[in-house]
C-alpha cells in the first residue's frame, strides 16, 4: 500500500546553493573535463548540495551508473558533508532505456523533510545526467511514481529542472488560478476547467499551466487532451508569445480526440491562464511538423472559444 504521505508541491523547479565547475568533453562523461564526475552530498546544514570531484574507474555507462550509485551512497570522507541518502533509503537501479535512468527507493523515502527530499532529488539527477546516453532521470517509490502533494506523478527529470536558487527559496510558492481545457467526452470539443495551482515563484506559470494539461483533468466529464508520457522541454515567452517545446511523444497520441483538441487545449490554456495571446508550438525545437493528418505547427495559434463546450448556466 502506497502511503498517503507525499512531498511537497510544485518542486520540480526548485534548488538551492550549488558550486558546479563543468566543462569540456570526453567519453563517457558529458559535460566533464578528463572523465571527471562531480558527486553530489549535502552540507552539514542540510541545507545546500556540495560537490566533490570523482573520476571513475569504469568507462562503460551501465557499469558506471552503478559505480556512481555505490558513490552517492558512500559516507563523505570529510564531516562537514554527509551522504544524500539517509541509511534506510536504499537506492535501486531498474535499468537506462531510451535514455532515461529509473531509480527505485523504498516507502521510508517519502520520511525525508521537503528541503532534503529536494536536494536528494537534485543531488541525484545532476549527478547521473554527466553519463553519456543519459537525459534524464525518474523516481519510483516501491512499484509506483514519485508523487507531489497533488498525487501527481513528478515525472521525468532533466538537469534543468533544478534551477539554482538558495535553500531559503524553498517555500516560495505562488498560487495562481487558471483556467484549463481538456476534451469532452465525444473528443470533439473543449471543456473548461478552473483551478488553483501551486508552483515554485522560479517556474513560470506557462510551464506549470503546460504540466497540469499533461498530467490530466480532476474533474468528471473531462478527458486527457495531452499523451502522459509528454515532456515539457522548454517554455518561453516573449512579446506576448509563448514558446511551447514538446517531446516528440505528443505526436504519437492514441487519444481519441479530434485533430485540433490537443493543439488548442495548450492554446486556449494559456492565453486564458497567463499574460500571452498567441502560442507557437515545437516538437523537439522543430516547427515545421504536421501535427496528425493536416495540422501544421508552423504558425502562432491565437484563442479558440469555437472549440468550447458550452455549459448551460
Amino acid at each position: 500500500m502506497n502511503r498517503k504521505r507525499r512531498i511537497f508541491p510544485g518542486v520540480m523547479a526548485l534548488m538551492l546553493a550549488l558550486s558546479v565547475m563543468l566543462g569540456g568533453c570526453a567519453s563517457p562523461v558529458e559535460n566533464a573535463s578528463d572523465n571527471v564526475i562531480y558527486i553530489y552530498y549535502i552540507n552539514q546544514e542540510e541545507d545546500a548540495l556540495v560537490s566533490v570531484s570523482y573520476i571513475p574507474n569504469l568507462q562503460q555507462s551501465k557499469d558506471l551508473v552503478e559505480e556512481l550509485r555505490d558513490e552517492l551512497c558512500r559516507t563523505p570522507s570529510s564531516e562537514s558533508m554527509e551522504c544524500l541518502l539517509p541509511e534506510n533509503v536504499v537506492m535501486e537501479i531498474i535499468n537506462v532505456e531510451d535514455r532515461t535512468l529509473t531509480l527505485r527507493f523504498p516507502e521510508s523515502y517519502y520520511d525525508m523533510d521537503k528541503t532534503r527530499e529536494v536536494l536528494v532529488r537534485a543531488g541525484i539527477v545532476r549527478t547521473f545526467v554527466q553519463i553519456e546516453g543519459i537525459d534524464r532521470v525518474q523516481f519510483y517509490i516501491g512499484e509506483s511514481p514519485l508523487i507531489d502533494a497533488d498525487g501527481n506523478p513528478v515525472g521525468l527529470m532533466r538537469r534543468e529542472s533544478f534551477v539554482d536558487n538558495s535553500a531559503q527559496q524553498l517555500n516560495n510558492y505562488e498560487r495562481n488560478a487558471v483556467r484549463l481545457f481538456f476534451a469532452n467526452e465525444s473528443g470533439d470539443m473543449l471543456v473548461e476547467e478552473p483551478r488553483a495551482i501551486y508552483h515554485s515563484s522560479s517556474q513560470p506559470l506557462e510551464w506549470a499551466v503546460v504540466a497540469r494539461l499533461v498530467e490530466g483533468p480532476k474533474t468528471a466529464g473531462s478527458f486527457a487532451t495531452l499523451p502522459p508520457d509528454t515532456e515539457i522541454l522548454s517554455v518561453s515567452t516573449a512579446n506576448d508569445v509563448c514558446y511551447v517545446n514538446l517531446s516528440g511523444s505528443f505526436l504519437n497520441s492514441t487519444l481519441t480526440v479530434s485533430e485540433e483538441i490537443p493543439v488548442y487545449s495548450i492554446v486556449n490554456s494559456l492565453v486564458k491562464s497567463c499574460n500571452v495571446k498567441q502560442v507557437q508550438i515545437a516538437i523537439e525545437g522543430e516547427i515545421k511538423v504536421t501535427f496528425r493528418d493536416s495540422m501544421r505547427l508552423d504558425q502562432l495559434f491565437e484563442l479558440n472559444e469555437a472549440l468550447v463546450e458550452k455549459t448551460s448556466s
